[in-house]
């Protein structure tokens, strides 16, 4: 758990050499390990292997298109949060790009200020997410044990186990909370 909230990988994809350099060099001063690839096809081979929490896509592409990179991401790991990014910003692309399950959209040229902001913001919603798939599993290991445990047949200890249930629940969000809130001020001190 803890390896997934420190992994800031990010993957960069754009057929633009250039473009992809400048946005890893900005975005490794934020403190992001970044990689970027200049096609379709180097992007899913890459993210096969290492899930990243937020991929920056351009939407078109030669051979495989940007979309088509998103929706075989969405299959592989639904928690990775995709930023669109392209120098069409017209509403069908925009339109098309969050039908296809985008977290973000940024057109190009992109303001690195506001860039920054959405990565962040994706990174939040990533470890949201996975933060969120955690507290499901251990609250659903707790009501198993709960429906597994014969012994337990009054009332009294049924009562016990459920405000043991709900005050896990409460320490749990409360840790959630703690953890992100101390993200956010990392991420303000570096602004």
């Amino acid at each position: 758990m803890k390896k997934m909230i420190n992994n800031k990988d990010l993957l960069i994809v754009d057929d633009d050499v250039f473009f992809a350099k400048n946005m890893a060099a900005f975005l490794s001063t934020h403190g992001y390990k970044v990689e970027y690839k200049h096609n379709g096809k180097e992007a899913l081979e890459t993210f096969r292997v290492s899930h990243n929490p937020v991929v920056l896509l351009d939407i078109f592409m030669p051979g495989i298109s940007g979309l088509d990179v998103l929706n075989e991401i969405s299959v592989i790991n639904p928690k990775t949060q995709v930023i669109m990014i392209s120098g069409q910003d017209d509403n069908e692309t925009v339109e098309a790009a969050m039908k296809n399950g985008a977290y973000d959209f940024i057109g190009k040229p992109v303001i690195l200020e506001i860039l920054i902001r959405r990565v962040h913001m994706a990174y939040l919603e990533y470890l949201s997410k996975v933060l969120n798939l955690d507290l499901e599993e251990q609250v659903n290991k707790h009501f198993e044990q709960v429906n597994h445990n014969k012994d337990i047949t009054s009332p009294a200890d049924r009562i016990d186990n459920e405000t043991y249930l709900k005050t896990a629940d409460i320490e749990i969000n409360r840790e959630l909370s703690r953890i992100i809130g101390q993200l956010n001020i990392k991420f303000l001190q570096k602004s």
